[in-house]
């Protein structure tokens, strides 16, 4: 009756989720001013190549890292 309704509108919510974190992460990455360039890089990496995992992991570790940073310096 409904065909493959149900499906596609739920894969678009998947992928417009999935957009949606990427360029969050990708922009809260970009604007860290705590990370060197060098790190900036590596996460820009990990988010692109990872597009779920790596936004997924940049901000669960994100305090983390500026808590560490922290007590380095």
């Amino acid at each position: 009756m409904f065909g493959l309704a149900p499906l596609d509108l739920f894969w678009s919510v998947v992928l417009l989720a999935g957009s949606v974190l990427l360029v969050s992460a990708i922009v809260s990455i970009v604007r860290d001013k705590a990370m060197s360039a060098q790190m900036v890089t590596i996460w820009l990496i990990v988010v692109v190549v990872a597009p779920v995992v790596g936004p997924l992991v940049w901000f669960a570790l994100r305090g983390s890292l500026h808590k560490n940073a922290a007590r380095t310096s």
